[in-house]
């Protein structure tokens, strides 16, 4: 019996293609269960540490019942018979994507059929958006505007451009009597790079930014970005890529496909006031990230984000970082889990006044670890207003003063200063 089925998370697949219902149907072929056109088909690999290996799997996504299967075409066998995953959704898949399957960081590296590519690819689109210097101080307004606008962030790094970076990055208007302005503008703090995912994301963006303007924008668009953060044409507050093309070639610039190629530096410089935070998984998957961060910028004037980045954990790296807690807090397992079921934001912070002890300052803004104790007893702390339990209780902390600047070195590396 054949049925209809949509899947419209995000806006991923609007289109309606036939399927079956039953689980056990088989494909006549390949290993894999269930006809062809009623799943999302992608290459993936996944890095099993234990045997030191790459693996090689071709995932099914089946939108009829969102169950999941792995076969490895190598051995011609099913890893990964179809199954539930709660972990992954359909708006979870594009290519460049980690999931979660059951602990396994799986990375989609490839559409596994053009109808899938069909599909996804113009529902999936990637954009640069840069929020400049003058803008970073409202970074999680701009991070909440992005959610509710249904673009999922990608990507995200904190850098310092280089003088030769900003001229590279925009030679496009060397020959503008605005360059020069510019390029100092650019180089005069840190920015933040963000790759946008999304239908439409290139024009869904610089819709919401508005015009280049900041005084036309408060005039026609007085909603957008440039409008309620921005300054004028130069100091406005965000950039966007002005087409799939740029998206593609600017993309790259701060996002290397290959890792060890050269990028953008982070902004990080450690000091003794310095301190880190890590925006747990189920805050990002939960769309709370610009929440979060408006309400952390919020809580202290004095509080700099000096470091930011999306990282993807192996259960593996996470339980290293959280070690010092092993044994002393009892979610020790769980957390690591936590840790590692999806992007996090590692934060490096601090106080510019001299001698502050950034961490114990920041521990006062964050809460206590339960948040049911932090909402009695500090009801405006982050863990009071984002946490739900002793696991996901929205971000950690440092906990010892002489750890901060080690702490920021685990995520970014760097120097004390």
């Amino acid at each position: 019996m054949t049925s209809y089925i949509t899947v419209s998370q995000f806006g991923l697949i609007d289109s309606i293609a036939p399927c079956s219902r039953s689980a056990g149907a088989s494909s006549g072929g390949g290993g894999m269960s269930g006809p062809a056109d009623d799943r999302l088909v992608f290459n993936a690999t996944w890095h099993d540490e234990r045997a030191a290996l790459l693996r090689h799997f071709v995932l099914s996504y089946y939108v009829d019942d969102g169950t999941l299967e792995l076969f490895e075409p190598k051995l011609r066998r099913v890893f990964l018979r179809r199954s539930a995953v709660d972990t992954v959704a359909a708006d979870d898949l594009w290519v460049g994507a980690r999931l979660n399957v059951f602990g396994r960081q799986v990375e989609l590296t490839d559409y596994g059929t053009e109808v899938t590519r069909r599909l996804l690819s113009q529902r999936t689109q990637r954009t640069l958006a840069i929020v400049k210097p003058d803008g970073v101080a409202n970074l999680g307004h701009i991070l909440n505007a992005i959610t509710l606008h249904g673009l999922k962030v990608t990507q995200a790094r904190m850098v310092r451009l280089t003088r030769a970076e900003a001229e590279t990055f925009y030679a496009e208007h060397a020959a503008r009597t605005f360059f020069p302005k510019l390029v100092e503008y650019m180089t005069s703090g840190p920015v933040v790079a963000l790759e946008l995912l999304g239908r439409d994301a290139v024009a869904r963006w610089r819709q919401m930014m508005g015009p280049t303007d900041s005084e036309a924008a408060r005039r026609d668009v007085p909603d957008s970005i440039r409008a309620q953060y921005g300054t004028d044409k130069t100091l406005n507050a965000v950039h966007g890529s002005d087409g799939a093309e740029a998206a593609a070639r600017e993309i790259p610039f701060f996002f290397p496909a290959e890792r060890d190629a050269p990028r953008p530096r982070g902004s990080v410089e450690l000091c003794g006031s310095s301190t880190c935070a890590v925006v747990r998984p189920h805050i990002v998957r939960d769309g709370l990230l610009g929440q979060l961060l408006a309400a952390l910028q919020a809580a202290d004037s004095d509080l700099q984000i000096t470091g930011l980045e999306l990282q993807w954990l192996t259960e593996a790296r996470a339980r290293e970082f959280l070690e010092p807690y092993r044994g002393a807090v009892a979610e020790f397992p769980a957390l690591a889990a936590e840790l590692a079921s999806g992007p996090a934001v590692a934060l490096a912070l601090r106080w510019p006044c001299q001698g502050a002890d950034a961490v114990e300052a920041f521990r006062r803004v964050v809460g206590p670890r339960d948040p049911a104790i932090a909402a009695l007893l500090r009801p405006q702390s982050l863990r009071a207003k984002f946490g739900r339990d002793r696991v996901r209780n929205a971000l950690h902390c440092t906990d010892l003063a002489d750890d901060g600047p080690l702490e920021c070195r685990f995520f970014f590396g760097g120097e004390e200063s």
